[in-house]
């Protein structure tokens, strides 16, 4: 399409500024190098998840931008260089490192002491890798904490018109609030994105109210359950392939208290070995096939 930037100029709108560059460059058939790329809006995520917006990019061919900046003369010297279009330096193309990079080495996330159990009536959220422990004397007293948390998640549901009723499951570590009511799907989101997000938020209200740190785990008509066996069986089911091809399998990715649960399911596999790759927030399990000593 074309607008006042002229001719095979593109406007883009995506979920990242990231992605709407990308699908320029397919669209236009150049690699992202060589777009300027004017961003109109970068999006935002919205409440919770919701309200949020896409971002919106212009992105033309550097080429054309090249034959219509004018050409310096001699007795304009630098003020008609400065005088040209300016890229924005938040796009301008990295000059390749002199010696390749290394490729990017597979870790395990770090073993828990003990394997998270969701069952029942002792709900265990499976611990983040930035999760630190902290010492009981930084902890607050969980009795508390459970207080100040039940009102705040009441606050925030009553505040978001949501039918829904919040109690305490535990006091224990960490302290767990029992979301129930009807029509909760937008409150958990996609792969429990939107539920990950509130009970940041919620984490984040107790923290400053009883002035310790704290641990509040959430849960929404027991969806962590049913989350907990749905990856389960799918560990069990992908591991399986994996067991009958010899080949490795690059699951898709998930946050880390998901993956500690799929590398907690298979760790005693004696056919197959699990480890994390990638950067978040796109870091995945990659499963692979156990080497025996013959």
């Amino acid at each position: 399409m074309t607008n006042e930037r002229g001719a095979q100029s593109i406007t883009i709108s995506a979920k990242t500024v990231a992605e709407a560059i990308a699908e320029a460059a397919q669209k236009l058939g150049l690699p992202e190098s060589e777009l300027d790329v004017t961003v109109i809006s970068e999006g935002s995520k919205g409440f919770l998840g919701m309200g949020g917006e896409n971002a919106r990019i212009l992105a033309m061919p550097k080429a054309i931008l090249a034959r219509r900046a004018p050409q310096p003369t001699p007795a304009e010297g630098p003020a008609a260089v400065d005088s040209a279009p300016a890229l924005s330096p938040r796009f301008r193309p990295i000059a390749a490192p002199a010696q390749p990079l290394p490729p990017p080495t597979a870790t395990k996330d770090p073993a828990p002491t003990a394997p998270p159990a969701f069952a029942a009536e002792n709900l265990q959220p499976a611990p983040d890798e930035d999760d630190e422990e902290q010492p009981d004397a930084l902890r607050a007293e969980p009795t508390i904490v459970a207080e100040v948390a039940v009102e705040v998640v009441r606050e925030l549901i009553l505040r978001m018109g949501l039918d829904a009723q919040a109690t305490v499951r535990s006091t224990g570590k960490p302290v767990i609030i029992d979301i129930q009511g009807d029509d909760l799907g937008l409150l958990i989101g996609r792969h429990g994105d939107t539920l990950g997000a509130f009970q940041y938020l919620v984490n984040s209200i107790v923290g400053k109210r009883v002035d310790r740190w704290c641990k509040v785990v959430i849960d929404v008509e027991h969806y962590r359950l049913r989350r907990e066996d749905s990856l389960r069986s799918l560990a069990n089911r992908q591991a399986a392939k994996v067991r009958q091809t010899s080949l490795e399998l690059v699951l898709d990715p998930m946050p880390a208290a998901e993956r500690r649960i799929i590398h907690l399911t298979l760790q005693n596999s004696p056919w197959v070995v699990t480890n994390s790759v990638g950067e978040e927030p796109h870091r995945c399990v990659v499963i692979g096939p156990r080497l025996v000593d013959r």
